[in-house]
């Protein structure tokens, strides 16, 4: 039982420890866990989320979306040489949440979207933002990986 109180104290000591987004746990310790990883490898990290309520959401769905999306954008700005940077911003407006991915990359971007010329997690990010009758719109320009997802709160899938 002295066991279960101090591994207790460590998980309670973590989680107040975390830099705090979003009120959502699940997507906030995605958050933390793709900022540490950024920083340790020298890449700016930035944040920017509205009070936004994700309860419409599976977590699962939370999941895919967001670890898949930040670890491509990881991925490209390791490959950087100079400081990498990756923007995050969650917004809403009206019945929609509006969620950009912008990060550095290296090399332009060889694919066009849909994602069958994509890998498998975008593949699964797509049929999560599918599921709750979003778009998801892909671009690149000035050395600057932009991903856009536009969600509806009030879908019909839900």
């Amino acid at each position: 039982s002295s066991i279960i109180i101090i591994e207790d104290y460590y998980l309670q000591t973590f989680l107040h420890s975390l830099t705090s987004y979003t009120t959502h746990p699940v997507l906030n310790l995605i958050l933390n866990e793709k900022k540490r990883i950024a920083e340790k490898n020298s890449t700016s990290f930035s944040c920017f989320i509205e009070h936004v309520d994700f309860n419409f959401m599976e977590d699962i769905d939370i999941t895919t979306i967001f670890s898949n999306l930040l670890d491509n954008a990881l991925t490209e700005t390791l490959k950087y040489e100079q400081k990498g940077e990756i923007i995050l911003t969650v917004n809403s407006h009206n019945n929609f949440i509006i969620i950009n991915i912008k990060n550095t990359y290296l090399s332009p971007v060889s694919h066009i979207f849909p994602s069958e010329k994509y890998g498998i997690g975008l593949y699964n990010v797509e049929n999560s933002v599918k599921k709750y009758g979003g778009t998801l719109k892909i671009t690149s320009s000035n050395n600057f990986f932009d991903c856009n997802i536009l969600l509806s709160n009030t879908s019909p899938n839900t």
